[in-house]
Order: structure tokens, then C-alpha cells, then sequence
């Protein structure tokens, strides 16, 4: 059993909870990881197959591995399957198998199913809802079940959430025979796009890039101020920035970052926390930004290059934000820099490594020169490979290769458990037309006021994100709340990214927050703690979602001076923001310049140039203010020694 959340999150990444196979059982696992991984690799290059298999050998690959990898319950055997998970893998064969086989006719008799078809349907929603229940719990499946139970039971509901019932057979032949449910969104997007980008940050982890993203920040910021969780924050931004995934971000940078910043004077869970919100930022740092750029585009139809283009700025400013909350934090603990003599010489990196760039180079060259992102991702790996022979200790060969393809399969189990259950959840909400109902009743309880909307918005998205991952919490949120807000005057992509941000909290979110117990788990420290801190860290993500709604020249969308005047006010509003979380600029703040802060950022945040330049005023009144008391304080008393001499008269002396 494990012992805490953070051993569990440990194991989920690095794959120590899941059975330790060896021998028939072990090759047989690794052989259907490798050739899966292959496979997709091949179509990026080549183009894809047809939907039957595209989408169906990679839900067969994935569910059939969570069934010989993850046991069924705590007494399960941990060294080898047991009859009943394979009995679980003949089912799967045997169901996907049928959807692959039959996909051509199920096509030509929509309407018309056959009983053998319902039955295979029901398998499968069984085998998926087991695989997700095995590797993130009880919660995913239960909201599975629940959405069925709403679609067969929604004509005894009242109000506007009702609808007419539908039957057992009609549900299960939708969610399983059509492209709604558990062969929709999810089983596209995740070999698609996802997959390949999982494979290249396996690749960047063994290949010498990923070390090199930690040796250029080290040797910027080492030395300054906390200089260890400056380090985490840059590192887990150019990382993130071509991996996009929080938890290989976190244990990557954070196996090196969180034993530095304790060794200088953070406290274990604080260390922790830095490390997970500066991660959660691999989520919407593009090019990547995970797999919510990819449903994106599913969604919206918009171009990757668009989505990528209008995050640029807001992912910099998310990173800009945890960089100087942790600067005052480190200012207000007075913790030290690294000495120097155990950072890395700048000149020296880029050196030593200045070519372990030309991946990043490459991969955004191809995106914006048109190239699909999983055509993109493959030439990306092959440079990466290339650039790992510049150096004999990381040097790739086949051997390499082979464990990194494995590697990043390995790492695609946890989103792609999450199939089913989506999946059953989205195709309830299409035939049911749940979707518009809930816009409806969103338009209502707001009033149709659209700031009040969003609000409602980032309310429920910190509730599923206490249950669930950043992708279903987006993607549920996505397909409920979006039509809403663009009925409501929003701009669609303005919209999708707002829920977005909104739904990456799931990160910092107890309880389950799978990147705050991951970096717990490194720095020994409370996952409760961690998150708690993490999210305080993280609160840009509540905030920016507003004004990717009502400043639209913040997402480039103007005039190259309105744009610029934009970017310029939000960036001085996050930085007091940063600091009035903190309570700390040049020194403690007192009260009123707290509350003189506040109004600082808010009105350089807000959508007016009128608002936006008193803010600026009153940001040049705090800072004369502040620094003013902040000399006083530093003025050192005066010496006096000897007694006091009589002050002079009237006219006298100098």
C-alpha cells in the first residue's frame, strides 16, 4: 500500500507503483509499448491511417498495458498479472478489436445496429471505465457513471437539466459506435499530438537538452537572491516550454532544484510548492502547452500556430509572476543565493552545450512554417538524437532509443486512462444536448452579465479540479461553458483559453493534485502544505483568465501601439500584483501601502487606458513612498559618544 498522496503521485510518474514485471510479462509490455510508440511515429511521418485504426490501436494499446501494469486492488499480485486482468486484456482485444474490424460496416448501418453490437459496446465502456478506476481512482469513473445514470434517468429531472430518457442500448450504441465516445475527442487528439510530445521529453531526458535547460538559469540566477527557486521557475519554463507536461516538468527540474532550495533556507514544503507552480506553467507555455492545445484545436478549428501565438505573452507573464513572488519571498526570508563555487560558469554552458538549442529551434521553425505539430514533434526527436552524439556521455544508441520510445509510452497511461470516462461524459452530453442546457442555465444565474459568468466559470473549474486532472477538467469545461460565454459576447478562442487557465489550478488543488504530492514527495514535505503554498503562488491563474475576456489586445489582437500598450500595463500589473501577494517590495509593506498596492495593480489591470494611467500614478506614489520609509529603516542610528554638547545659540557657529 502506499503510505501518502506523494508516493502515489511519485509512483504514477516514475511508474514504482505500477507491478514490477519481469521476464515473459516484462518483454510482453515493453515489445507492445515499442511498437505502439513506433507506429505513431511512422504516421506522423507518413500521414495517418484511417480512424478504425488511428484511434483503436492506441486505446487497445493503452488499456490493455493498464491492465498488465496497474493491479486491481491492494492484494492483486505485484509481480505478474492475475487471471482476472487478463481476462480484462481478452476483453479489450476482443471489444476494441470489434470496433477496428467492424468500423467500415458500423459506418454503412448507423441506425440499424445489430445486438451483437451493444454487446461489444457494453464490454468496452466496462474495460475503460476499469482501466481509469486502476490508475487515478474511484472519482473518474464514478462521474462516468453518473452521466450515464443522467442519461438514462434525465426525464424524471426537472427543470431546465431534464430531457425525454434514453434507453440503455441507444446510450451504449452512441458512446461506443459513434465519433462522440469513447473512440471521440480523446482517443484523436492524444495519438495525434500528445503522444509524440511525450516521446520528446523522454528523448530530452536522456539526451543532454533537458540538463542543459537547467544549467542556463542555474548559471543566470544562481547567485541572487534565492537563487535555487529562480532557477526552478526559469528551468521549468524552457522545459515545459517543449515537454508540456507537469509532472515529467516537476520531477525533471525538481530532482535538481528542491534539494537546492532547502540546502539555502526554503522550507521543505515552500520548496515544493515553487517547484509545482512554476511546473503547472509547462501546461500553457507554448509551443507545446500539453494537450490542451491540441483539444484546441479539436474545439475551436482554430490553427495551432493562432493558439500558440496569442499564449506566447501569457505564458511569459505567468512565469514572470512566480519569479518575482519568490524573489520577495526570498527578500523577506533573506535566503541566500548558491555559492558560487557550485554553479556552472555561463560562458562555459553555452560552450559546452550551445547546439542542444537547435531541438527547440527546429520544432518551432516547422510549426510556424505550417508543418502539422506530430510531423513537427517527429523531426524535433530525430535532432535530438543527432545532438546527443556532440558528446560521448550522451551519446544515444539504440539501446537509448528503444528505452525512451518506451519511456514515453509509458508516461501516456495516465491521460490516456482517462478515455472512457471522458468520453462516456461527452457523448452524454451531446445526446442529451446537456451542453446547451447548461449554457442556458449559465446565461441565467448570471444574468447574462459575462464578467459574472466567468466567475462561475473559475468557480467550477476549482471543483472538478479538486477531483480531477487539468485535460478532462478542461475539456468538460470546455464543451459545458464555452458556447456560453461566445453567446455572451466573448471571442471563442478568448474563451477556451480563459477555461483553460482556469482548469490548470487542478494542478495546485487539493486533493487531487498530482504535481503538489510529486514534488512533495522530493522534498520530504506535506502534500497538504505544498498544495495549500502552491496555489497561493499560483493565483495568476484565477486572475488572467479576465482579461483574455475583456482585454483583447493583450491576446495581439489589435493594432501593433495598442498591443504594445497592453502588454506593457499588464506586465507593471502582474509585478504588483507579485507583490502585494508577497506583502513585500524594498521591505515588509505596512497596511496602507498594502491597500495602496492593491489599488496599484488593480488599475493597471484594468481595461481602460483612463483606469490604467492612474495607476500608474499612483504605482510611481507607492514606490516614492515606500522606498523612502525602506531608506529610513536601513539608515543606521547615529553613534554618539562622550557627552552631549550644549546646541549652539542664535548667530552662533556655522
Amino acid at each position: 500500500m502506499l503510505k501518502s498522496r506523494a508516493d502515489r503521485a511519485v509512483f504514477i510518474e516514475e511508474g514504482a507503483g505500477k507491478r514490477v514485471l519481469s521476464g515473459f510479462w516484462d518483454l510482453l509490455v515493453k515489445t507492445i509499448a515499442l511498437a505502439t510508440a513506433i507506429f505513431y511515429l511512422y504516421t506522423a511521418l507518413v500521414g495517418q491511417l484511417g480512424p478504425e485504426y488511428h484511434r483503436g490501436i492506441f486505446v487497445l494499446a493503452i488499456v490493455v498495458m493498464i491492465f498488465l501494469l496497474y493491479p486491481a486492488t491492494s492484494r492483486s499480485p505485484k509481480d505478474r498479472p492475475s487471471l482476472f486482468d487478463i481476462l480484462m486484456v481478452l476483453l479489450t482485444i476482443l471489444s476494441v478489436g470489434y470496433w477496428i474490424w467492424e468500423y467500415t460496416d458500423l459506418v454503412y448501418r448507423v441506425g440499424a445496429y445489430l445486438p451483437r453490437d451493444f454487446w461489444f459496446g457494453v464490454i468496452g465502456l466496462i474495460v475503460c471505465l476499469e482501466a481509469g478506476r486502476r490508475v487515478t481512482g474511484w472519482l473518474i469513473p464514478i462521474l462516468g457513471g453518473l452521466a450515464l445514470l443522467y442519461g438514462l434517468y434525465g426525464n424524471y429531472i426537472p427543470g431546465v437539466f431534464g430531457h425525454r430518457g434514453f434507453t440503455i442500448k441507444r446510450l451504449v450504441e452512441y458512446i461506443y459506435l459513434t465519433s462522440e465516445g469513447l473512440f471521440g475527442v480523446m482517443a484523436s487528439v492524444l495519438p495525434s499530438y500528445v503522444l509524440l510530445f511525450l516521446l520528446l521529453g523522454a528523448f530530452l531526458k536522456v539526451s543532454g537538452v533537458g540538463q542543459f535547460f537547467i544549467d542556463v538559469p542555474m548559471s543566470l540566477a544562481g547567485r541572487s537572491t534565492g537563487g535555487p527557486a529562480k532557477v526552478a521557475v526559469v528551468a521549468s519554463g524552457l522545459f515545459g516550454s517543449i515537454n508540456g507536461s507537469v509532472l515529467a516538468n516537476t520531477v525533471s527540474t525538481g530532482s535538481i532544484t528542491i534539494p537546492l532550495m532547502k540546502k539555502v533556507g526554503y522550507r521543505p514544503h515552500v520548496a515544493a510548492a515553487v517547484e509545482t507552480a512554476a511546473s503547472t506553467g509547462g501546461m500553457i507555455m507554448p509551443p507545446i502547452m500539453g494537450a490542451g492545445a491540441f483539444l484546441m484545436v479539436e474545439l475551436t478549428g482554430v490553427p495551432y500556430t493562432q493558439i500558440v501565438k496569442v499564449s506566447f505573452i501569457p505564458g511569459i507573464l505567468f512565469f514572470l509572476s512566480i519569479f518575482f513572488i519568490v524573489h520577495f519571498e526570498a527578500k523577506r526570508s533573506r535566503i541566500p543565493g548558491i555559492p558560487k563555487a557550485e554553479i556552472p560558469v555561463f560562458k562555459e554552458v553555452i560552450r559546452r552545450g550551445w547546439y542542444l538549442i537547435a531541438p527547440f529551434v527546429i520544432l518551432v521553425v516547422l510549426l510556424f512554417s505550417g508543418f502539422s505539430p506530430n510531423y513537427s514533434a517527429f523531426w524535433t526527436i530525430v535532432s535530438v538524437i543527432v545532438v546527443s552524439w556532440f558528446r560521448p556521455e550522451t551519446r544515444m544508441g539504440l539501446r537509448q532509443v528503444a528505452n525512451s520510445l518506451i519511456d514515453g509510452m509509458m508516461s501516456a497511461l495516465t491521460v490516456g486512462s482517462l478515455m472512457g470516462a471522458i468520453g462516456i461524459f461527452i457523448g452524454i452530453v451531446v445526446i442529451t444536448a446537456a451542453g446547451l442546457k447548461f449554457s442556458n442555465a449559465l446565461i441565467g444565474l448570471s444574468g447574462g452579465n459575462l464578467f459574472l459568468a466567468l466567475a462561475l466559470v473559475g468557480l467550477a473549474a476549482l471543483v472538478l479540479g479538486m477531483g480531477m486532472p487539468i485535460t478532462p477538467a478542461y475539456l468538460l469545461l470546455a464543451v459545458l461553458a464555452a458556447p456560453a460565454l461566445k453567446t455572451m459576447g466573448a471571442d471563442l478562442l478568448a474563451a477556451h483559453l480563459a477555461i483553460f487557465w482556469l482548469s490548470a489550478t487542478s494542478n495546485i488543488t487539493p486533493p487531487v493534485c498530482l504535481g503538489a504530492y510529486c514534488a512533495a514527495g522530493i522534498a520530504n514535505a506535506s502534500p497538504w502544505k505544498t498544495a495549500f503554498t502552491a496555489f497561493r503562488f499560483g493565483l495568476i491563474l484565477l486572475l488572467m483568465p479576465f482579461l483574455f475576456i475583456f482585454e483583447d489586445h493583450f491576446l495581439l489582437t489589435g493594432l501593433w501601439y495598442q498591443n504594445l500598450w497592453a502588454v506593457v500595463f499588464t506586465t507593471l500589473g502582474v509585478i504588483g500584483y507579485s507583490a502585494w501577494t508577497m506583502r513585500y517590495a524594498f521591505t515588509e509593506t505596512t497596511i496602507p501601502e498594502f491597500c495602496l498596492l492593491f489599488a496599484v495593480w488593480i488599475a493597471l489591470l484594468w481595461p481602460m487606458w483612463q483606469v490604467e494611467a492612474i495607476g500608474l500614478v499612483l504605482g510611481a506614489l507607492f514606490i516614492i513612498l515606500h522606498w523612502l520609509r525602506y531608506r529610513n529603516l536601513r539608515r543606521p542610528p547615529e553613534f554618539e559618544s562622550g557627552p552631549r554638547e550644549k546646541p549652539l545659540g542664535p548667530g552662533k557657529g556655522a
